[in-house]
């Protein structure tokens, strides 16, 4: 008779937003001269392709399904460096500056109680961006419920986290924060100031 004996696993605990808070200064950089993670479309349209450590899902224009005219002299369905959304999976930790937008958020009014997140300079480097691109990754939770559990409305902190299916888009007007799942919250860092 075979008698195995069980090896006990550690039980742990789930974590609550006090156990994440560290008592360290954290200090950031988020500012012009940030890492870059770069693709061009040709790069993209390719099968099974990646971008540092994210897949390329899926790939189209980001009027298509929005607009039944032409955009800005391409048409509809029509990707250009201009007209892209870009679905890639992955997961990557980063850090950066989490803040849920409270009522005086003009530039984003639509995103009113919304938690989004911009990565440090370092951080800005695990996120594909096309090569022509010159702005900073920002990016909104979409499991916005999960996301609201660590940061309460108005507020700002520097937090780690990790990230998975990641979306990239650029559009003529602009203004449309790019998305991606939130996974887990590593550390939180209440105390922190930027470079």
């Amino acid at each position: 008779v075979d008698t195995e004996e069980e090896e006990d696993v550690p039980y742990e605990e789930e974590k609550t937003v006090q156990d994440l808070n560290r008592d360290e200064k954290m200090v950031i950089e988020r500012s012009d001269d940030f890492k870059r993670l770069d693709f061009t479309i040709s790069d993209i349209l390719e099968v099974n392709s990646r971008v540092g450590n994210w897949a390329v899902v899926s790939v189209s224009s980001f009027s298509e399904g929005y607009f039944s005219g032409g955009v800005s002299g391409s048409q509809v369905g029509e990707i250009t460096e201009s007209d892209i959304r870009v679905m890639f999976e992955g997961q990557e930790t980063l850090k950066g500056v989490m803040f849920r937008m409270g009522p005086e958020s003009e530039a984003y009014l639509s995103h009113i109680d919304t938690v989004c997140f911009d990565p440090d300079n370092e951080s800005q480097g695990l996120l594909p961006r096309l090569d022509s691109d010159q702005t900073r990754n920002g990016f909104c939770f979409n499991n916005q419920e999960e996301a609201k559990e660590y940061i309460g409305l108005g507020e700002e902190l520097v937090a780690e986290v990790v990230i998975s299916s990641y979306m990239y888009f650029r559009y003529p007007t602009g203004g449309i924060p790019y998305e991606a799942d939130l996974e887990s919250v590593v550390a939180i860092y209440p105390n922190w100031e930027e470079m």
